[in-house]
């Protein structure tokens, strides 16, 4: 677009060795070289600091004409490199030049491309001022809307005899979440299948097709993974490190690192993740699959899930009990001041002296003693409520209506509470239990889990921490 307008471009990959290997100065030097070539003039051989013969370069060529300098992969010759590290002392007195510059000679500008725009949200660099920051507007490129990918796939689809079905397309855009190359690599793989059983062409992509070869597509297109996250893991470890507590399960740590930082809000802008006050998730599930995949490879004896190790346990039971206690009490004044229903009334949950009292659970008898007491702490307290509204069914149509994701955290304690404890169960708390094991252990038997018991006071625990966060986002 830079060239279309007239100006002058030059363009850096700064990933390239012999970018990122030299220092400041001898980058600030072959800069200067490329410009004399872009505007076709011969190079001059000048005196003085490396910095005033660039603005004395800018100065004398530019005159009418506007020059672009596109850096891209900035973050290889940045505070952050993670091989050059003489770029944590260089990035400072480079970007001085290009800021100087640029205040004295408006025809220039510069272009600056990366995978996370800290670069230029550090206030300062080692103690001095951050050249970049605030004068750099990020704009962060995000995976294609729906209406795009069902641009791509018709094109595409078209030339190699394949019709997407509509449902199908939208299958598509929420599996892949808009990202072009895992969609293309995606119907590749779907066109390469048909090949191989030797269907005629033109042939017609259904969603069930799609979903029946998901195991398959998705283990293969799994190795174009890494060229997604691999420089958010060089680069920004804290990031990856909330993506895989995401695939991992670990919720209520990713929200709790969330509440107080901003990284979170580059991994939503990116479209990695869903957006704000719904329950976090990975937007593309293949990615989540990958992360846990490379998290299982790093630590043999990981499970599929998060789970608080045992010298852990008795710090993490205490924070949570402290935050559910005073959040869900903060909660329900915030939503009765809104104008939605009471959960306890003004004097908050009873009994709160047995709640914070509960022990990490390790056996059968600890996890019905949990399950016992949080039920009648925050559970029937709720349908004692209804009572006194007299309202039938208070719970499950005016409580979830009002706080749906805390209903079904308070819904998790019930239904395991009345399995735990053998109490006769509806049809309609026997399908909730089945839902709930599927999403908690993927199906899997109790008895393949060796911390079993505490995994059910931990999937309690985190989901009231997570789902009241939620609520009260909601109602801020």
């Amino acid at each position: 677009m830079s060239q279309a307008d007239g100006a002058k471009v030059l363009y850096y990959d700064c990933k390239d060795p012999a970018i990122r290997t030299i220092g400041w100065v001898d980058f600030l030097e072959q800069i200067i070289l490329d410009m004399y070539y872009a505007f076709g003039r011969r190079p001059k051989t000048q005196e003085g600091h490396v910095s005033r013969r660039f603005k004395n370069a800018v100065g004398e060529l530019c005159g009418e004409d506007n020059l672009c300098i596109i850096f891209d992969e900035i973050e290889w010759v940045s505070p952050v490199a993670v091989i050059d590290k003489h770029w944590h002392k260089d990035f400072v007195p480079f970007w001085q030049t290009m800021w100087t510059t640029q205040s004295e000679h408006r025809q220039i500008s510069f272009i600056i491309a990366g995978v996370n725009p800290t670069v230029t949200e550090m206030a300062e660099v080692d103690g001095v001022q951050n050249p970049l920051f605030g004068i750099i507007a990020p704009k962060f490129l995000t995976g294609l809307d729906e209406g795009d990918v069902r641009t791509m796939l018709n094109k595409f689809g078209k030339r190699m005899g394949l019709r997407f079905d509509n449902d199908a397309i939208s299958y598509m855009f929420r599996r892949y979440g808009g990202h072009p190359m895992l969609t293309r690599m995606a119907g590749s793989y779907v066109n390469a299948a048909l090949r191989a059983k030797g269907d005629r062409r033109p042939v017609r992509v259904l969603t069930d097709q799609l979903v029946e070869s998901e195991p398959e597509r998705e283990a293969e297109i799994m190795y174009y993974c890494p060229h997604i996250v691999s420089e958010l893991n060089k680069f920004y470890p804290d990031e990856y490190e909330m993506l895989e507590w995401l695939a991992t399960g670990n919720e209520a740590d990713f929200h709790e690192f969330a509440a107080n930082n901003d990284y979170v809000r580059h991994l939503r802008d990116y479209g990695l993740i869903n957006p704000s006050n719904e329950k976090a998730k990975i937007q593309i599930p293949v990615l989540a699959r990958y992360i846990l995949a490379e998290r299982r490879k790093a630590d043999k004896e990981a499970e599929e899930f998060y789970v608080v190790p045992t010298g852990s346990r008795e710090r993490w039971l205490r924070n949570r009990l402290d935050r559910i206690g005073t959040d869900i009490r903060r909660l329900d004044k915030m939503g009765v001041a809104k104008g939605k229903v009471a959960l306890y009334g003004q004097n908050g949950f009873p009994e709160a002296e047995k709640l914070f009292a509960v022990k990490a659970v390790d056996d059968q008898p600890s996890l019905e003693t949990f399950l016992n007491t949080f039920n009648r702490c925050l559970v029937e307290p709720i349908e004692s409520m209804g009572k006194s509204l007299t309202l039938r069914d208070y719970f499950w149509n005016e409580v979830k209506a009002a706080y749906p994701d805390l209903w079904d955290a308070l819904l998790r304690i019930k239904v395991y509470r009345n399995e735990a404890m053998h109490i006769d169960l509806t049809a309609r708390v026997t399908q909730q239990l089945s839902e709930m094991k599927a999403k908690d252990f993927m199906g899997r038997p109790p008895a393949s889990f060796v911390d079993y018991h505490f995994m059910v006071q931990q999937k309690v625990l985190d989901g009231l921490f997570v789902h009241i966060m939620i609520e009260m986002d909601r109602l801020m």
